[in-house]
C-alpha cells in the first residue's frame, strides 16, 4: 500500500485530528491507533515487543501532546488499541516512513519508573482488515 500518513489513518478508520501534529487517531468504534517510532531505541524494544506510547514528563513543545495524553488516558481506562510503526527522520520528528501493511494489536501494558506508559504488542495483522 502506498498512502501518505493522513490517508492511511483515514483508510483504517482512525483519522488524525491534525495531520501535522497528531500522534495517532481514534476509530468510530472507540479503538485507538497509536503511531510509534521503531528506529528510536529509547522508545522501542522489539525483543520485548514493547513500545512507548506515553511519556512520564510533560512535553510543552509538542502541539500533539495534549491529544496523546487523552488517548493514553482512554487506553488506560480500558479502550482497545493498535500500534502502527514508522521511522522518524534522525534529529527530527518528521516521519520518514510508515509501515502501511500491518497494524499490531496492543495486548498489554506496563508503567515505567517515571510514569511512562509502555505497551506490549502482539503479532501483526494486515492493515486491510481495519479498512472499510
Amino acid at each position: 500500500m502506498a498512502y501518505n500518513i493522513t490517508e492511511f489513518f483515514k483508510k483504517i478508520g482512525a483519522p488524525m485530528t491534525q495531520p501535522r501534529w497528531s500522534w495517532g487517531g481514534r476509530r468510530a468504534d472507540g479503538v485507538l491507533v497509536f503511531r510509534c517510532w521503531s528506529n528510536v531505541p529509547a522508545e522501542f524494544n522489539y525483543s520485548k515487543r514493547e513500545c512507548l506510547i506515553g511519556y512520564g514528563v510533560v512535553d510543552t513543545k509538542s502541539a500533539g501532546y495534549p491529544e496523546r495524553c487523552r488517548m493514553v488516558a482512554e487506553f488506560l481506562a480500558g479502550a482497545r488499541g493498535y500500534v502502527v510503526f514508522g521511522e522518524a527522520t534522525p534529529g527530527c520528528i518528521k516521519t520518514r516512513s510508515l509501515n502501511m501493511d500491518s497494524v499490531f494489536p496492543i495486548i498489554g501494558h506496563r508503567l515505567g519508573d517515571n510514569g511512562e506508559v509502555w505497551v506490549k504488542f502482539g503479532k501483526p495483522i494486515p492493515a486491510r482488515e481495519l479498512m472499510s
